[in-house]
Order: structure tokens, then sequence, then C-alpha cells
């Protein structure tokens, strides 16, 4: 069974041991070349902040705060970037405020040191704007999808597959979602959902291609943009990875799938930098 946007998805392809597997072979790998006495004088988490139409965001109040009661802020540069250092190892839950906006708000964000290959840990935050929260509730309509016009037989289609999808009937719904990507071409979201089938089924170039496919008609899908990320982490290519895995972050800063994969591709760009340089 594989957790993968919100949701699960049962089947082939890779499955929670694999991915656990490549991420012991990574820590492997960090645990042989990292000077255990950098850990010890904690670890940094950095980062950047970003402002709803995506430049930096000066200036705000970046908060984290962690179990143990470990609770500081700090305020970003005029570029956009934090830093706490000196934190003990641990999970923590990181917020954003906007003093000159204090209708801006972010969803809290975990960060967990264990995620890290060195003792830096890079979580990016998302500022976003109190009507898009309020409009969230009821469900947010992108203009991509505002501006389309799909056929009766090809959503009636996609909701037969998204339903054959919840009883594991992954063959079949491949099968109907093809049936309504062929009514309607441009349809983005069945692209997405077939290209998380082929995930399962492990046909990793083709959910790449459905992937890819959706991201030129709708370029902030966020679950394209999660699926490809994904597919990239498969394949090892982390720095592809975090790319896709981050504008998904940006797209939907709630699923917190997305922070794990990016994590995890951050971890792997870390574990590459330690293979090419031998240290951070």
């Amino acid at each position: 069974m594989r957790s993968y946007n919100g949701g699960h998805v049962h089947g082939g392809g890779i499955s929670n041991a694999r991915l656990v597997g490549i991420i012991a072979a990574m820590l492997a790998i960090v645990l042989a070349v990292i000077d255990s006495s950098a850990l010890q004088a904690g670890f940094s988490i950095y980062g950047t902040v970003s402002l709803p139409d995506g430049n930096p965001a000066i200036r705000v109040i970046v908060r984290i705060s962690g179990l143990s009661g470990l609770n500081r802020e700090v305020r970003t540069d005029n570029q956009g970037r934090y830093e706490f250092q000196g934190i003990p190892s641990g999970r923590y839950r990181l917020t954003v405020t906007n003093p000159a906006d204090p209708s801006q708000f972010t969803d809290a964000v975990e960060a967990d040191t264990s995620r890290t290959a060195g003792n830096r840990l890079l979580v990016h935050l998302y500022l976003r704007a109190a009507q898009a929260k309020k409009e969230s509730k009821a469900g947010v309509v992108s203009m991509a999808e505002a501006s389309q016009q799909i056929p009766k037989d090809a959503r009636k289609a996609f909701e037969e597959a998204l339903r054959l999808k919840a009883d594991n009937q992954l063959d079949q719904a491949l099968k109907i979602f093809t049936r309504a990507i062929d009514f309607y071409p441009s349809y983005f979201q069945a692209l997405a959902e077939r290209g998380q089938l082929h995930i399962a089924k492990n046909q990793i170039a083709e959910a790449i291609a459905d992937f890819e496919r959706a991201l030129k008609l709708n370029e902030e899908w966020g679950p394209a943009l999660r699926g490809l990320g994904y597919c990239y982490l498969e394949q090892q290519k982390f720095e592809d990875a975090s790319k896709f895995l981050e504008r998904a972050v940006a797209a939907e800063p709630g699923v917190a799938n997305t922070h794990l994969f990016l994590g995890i591709a951050t971890l792997g760009v870390g574990v590459t930098m330690v293979l090419l340089f031998g240290n951070f």
C-alpha cells in the first residue's frame, strides 16, 4: 500500500519497503561520512518565505515550536531568508505571520531533523491570502479549471474511474481514465490520476509522460507536480524531484505527503553532495 496524494494507492509499483530502502541506503552513506561533531552543535533549520504573489516575504516573522517546549522566532531578511541555529534533534512546527498584512497566513509545516543528511534542514514556507483560505473550504477552482468545457461523457468516465480506483480496481480504472482523456484530451485532472495509477503499476516512464502532459495544460496543478516529483525521486534525480516538489508545496501547502517527499529529495541532494565533495 502506498500513501500518495492524501489517499492510498494499492497495487504494484514502488512499495513503502522500496522507498524505505532508498532512504536507508542514503542514510548508510551519510553515516559513513558525516562528522558527528557537527551534529553536537545542533541543527540549523533554514529556508525562504514567499508572499502569495511569489515575491520574497521581507521582515515577516517565522516561528518554530516543538514538543520539548522550544519556542523561537526570527525575522526574514531582505531576500525573504530565515534561519534557526542550534536546534536540538527532533520534530518541530514552523509558521509565519506578516506584520504588514495580518490577513496572510501559512499552514503549520513540519520540520523533522531526521530528514536531513547533515545538520542543516531546508524548509521553504509560503504565505497565502486569507481569502484563499476561506475559498478553499468550498473548493478552490483555478482559472485553468474554470475555463474547461468538459464533455458530459468525459466527466462521467472520470467519475467512474475514481470510483474504480477507490475500490482498488486499478487496471479497470486505468482504462476508464484513458477513455475520459480520449473524450477530452485537455483533461489534465484525468491525466494526473492516470499518472498516479502508472506509478502504482511501476510504469514510471508512462507516469512521467502523463504528468508532463498535465502540466502543459495547467502548470500549477498540484497532483501533477507532486507526481512528477515523486517519479524523479524514484529515479534518484533528487534535484529535479526537489524542483517539482517545491512547486507542489506552493500549489497545495496542506498535503502532508508532499512535504515528506520533499524532505527525502532534500536528503538525496545532500547525499549527492557528500559523494561528490566528501563533506558539506
